[in-house]
């Protein structure tokens, strides 16, 4: 397609804060898809990326996917984030308004999502714990965007530091954009590897140009791997599970949450008391079996069966396990 007739992104910033300005305001949610389907069958398609940096490509597709629901009517569009490193940008979220202009329309673009009741997204972020200096920097944007200013509570996975064997397996940021499965009752919003219009973003550091993107078959055969470890991590490693801040939590309770989060982060332990439940469980003479017939018979015959069984009363109760 040709783009000489084309608008760049940047020239819908206007019209796509002023709505995000509109629906900050409104806590009803009819009225806020009502604002959001306005503006964006307004809005034209024969759009491009202001330049072929990461943020403009990444702000591209979300402007195509925001109007594949709201102009095109296609349903279940979703978008998925696997975040290693914020970069400094994104951190300053309290300068919204001296942001450069491609984050900023990456900020509007994303709350687009937060605020949408059938748009759908999925963060899974792991807190450097490394660098002690940024946990409050990171536990500060989640904060923003996950408890504070969303009105449709969004999903976020934050999980501890990857340790460093994956960690430098992994890019900085992975944005995957498609539709998702019906919910029926998972946890998380799987993707529909058979959408063929899917578009997979990896960000490998702030340098300029370092990242690939991928579409269709090659995105979803990607992704597919990445999601599965994702799914495994998030049962394995998650600290919170976070949506908008629940209204009924009294200032006091809620700052002694956030510093055990912060102590958990920090230290790997927290002094604050936690209610909840444990459950233990054990086979008799395991040990005994173990060396009679030897550790592949013991793995294969006896100790992953078991625990398959043990994660069926996991599931039902909602909980994660750890073996």
């Amino acid at each position: 397609m040709s783009h000489a007739n084309c608008a760049r992104l940047s020239s819908k910033m206007d019209l796509i804060e002023s709505c995000i300005l509109s629906v900050e305001k409104i806590t009803d949610q009819e009225r806020i898809e009502k604002i959001l389907t306005q503006t964006f069958e307004a809005l034209c398609d024969d759009v491009i990326p202001d330049s072929d940096d990461y943020h403009s490509v990444f702000n591209h597709q979300m402007y195509r996917y925001i109007l594949k629901h709201y102009k095109h009517k296609e349903g279940r569009i979703c978008f998925w984030r696997f975040v290693k490193n914020l970069s400094s940008g994104e951190l300053n979220y309290r300068e919204r308004d001296e942001m450069l202009p491609e984050l900023r329309m990456m900020d509007h673009l994303t709350r687009i999502y937060f605020f949408s009741d059938p748009l759908d997204d999925l963060t899974c972020i792991f807190i450097p714990i490394n660098d002690s200096a940024l946990i409050r920097k990171y536990l500060g944007w989640i904060k923003n965007y996950f408890y504070h200013d969303a009105n449709y509570p969004s999903s976020l996975l934050w999980l501890y530091a990857l340790d460093s064997s994956l960690s430098s397996l992994f890019p900085d940021q992975i944005v995957y954009l498609g539709k998702e499965l019906s919910r029926e009752e998972r946890n998380i919003a799987v993707p529909d590897f058979d959408f063929e219009d899917t578009v997979l973003i990896k960000k490998f550091s702030d340098t300029p140009g370092h990242y690939v993107k991928l579409e269709g078959k090659n995105a979803n055969d990607e992704f597919r791997q990445i999601f599965t470890f994702l799914q495994q991590e998030h049962k394995d490693r998650c600290l919170s599970r976070s949506g908008k801040q629940d209204e009924t939590i009294d200032k006091v309770t809620y700052n002694k949450e956030w510093e055990k989060f912060e102590d958990v982060l920090r230290f790997g332990v927290s002094d604050k008391n936690e209610s909840g439940c444990i459950s233990f469980s054990d086979m008799r003479a395991s040990t005994e079996f173990l060396n009679t017939y030897g550790k592949r018979v013991y793995l294969n015959k006896i100790q992953q069966p078991f625990f398959e069984q043990t994660k069926i009363v996991s599931k039902k109760y909602n909980s994660w396990e750890t073996t």
